[in-house]
């Protein structure tokens, strides 16, 4: 789902969608989406937040966390 926010294209991924450039982040990409809000219940242990920036930083796409 993609949505406009004052001049920015927002992008809706759920939990695991960011795990990998997968075929919604590539759309994602080409519709010039700028910021990607990720909806994740994920539960905490110690190191999450480290794989949650790999993974990140893996799919070479602008987030920001909410």
């Amino acid at each position: 789902m993609i949505f406009s926010l004052d001049n920015f294209n927002l992008g809706l991924t759920i939990c695991e969608d960011i795990w990998d450039e997968g075929p919604l982040l590539k759309d994602y990409k080409k519709k010039g989406v700028d910021i990607v809000l990720n909806i994740s219940a994920s539960p905490f242990h110690i190191g999450k937040q480290e794989e949650r920036y790999t993974c990140l930083q893996n799919v070479l796409v602008t987030m920001m966390f909410v």
